[in-house]
């Protein structure tokens, strides 16, 4: 990267925890009608929905609660010491949490968008009148466009989601991602 004239913090950071993905639209209820369109897709396992593509799962949230279970087993297989009910014989300490295993949460925004305290990064509202607005000086009485909004703050790749995730009807959706987890080049 300093060959292309980038600059390159030099110090060790740690990689960031990933968030969660927000879905949300302009109209709560294309939300709902948006995940009855992926009930294909959609698999169940103890009353909860889960969606399973080819590198990740994700968890289909309508409160806001965090199931800690899959984080706890996935560091506890890199921490030394934190019990996941598994062991593994000979690992080393200097291991890479494998983001691939986590469970994502998608909290799905069916009645309201996210409150500013759960994205305080981006703001929701705004966006949507601003897209209002636009759809309105362009005469786009379908509002079509930039119909759902999926946002996240620290994702583990955006060209995975886009390409093998994102289950929107052409034309009708918006990423927003704020950061990338990277894994450092070892």
């Amino acid at each position: 990267m300093l060959k292309l004239g980038l600059q390159v913090n030099q110090e060790e950071q740690a990689v960031p925890s990933l968030s969660r993905l927000y879905l949300s639209s302009h109209k709560a209820s294309d939300v709902s009608e948006l995940v009855s369109s992926w009930r294909e897709i959609i698999t169940l396992s103890d009353g909860q929905e889960y969606i399973k593509g080819e590198n990740d799962i994700f968890h289909l949230k309508r409160a806001s609660t965090w199931s800690m279970s899959s984080l706890t087993d996935v560091v506890a297989s890199i921490v030394p010491g934190i019990s996941s009910g598994t062991t593994d014989e000979g690992g080393t300490a200097d291991r890479i949490l494998d983001y691939n295993k986590v469970i994502k949460q998608l909290v799905v925004h069916e009645s309201e968008g996210p409150l500013n305290k759960e994205t305080p990064y981006f703001n929701h509202h705004a966006f949507f009148a601003s897209l209002n607005h636009y759809n309105g000086k362009f005469r786009d009485t379908t509002g079509e466009f930039g119909k759902y909004l999926l946002y996240g703050e620290v994702v583990t790749s955006t060209n995975t989601m886009l390409e093998k995730y994102v289950h929107f009807p052409p034309h009708t959706a918006a990423l927003h991602l704020v950061s990338q987890a990277l894994r450092p080049i070892r």
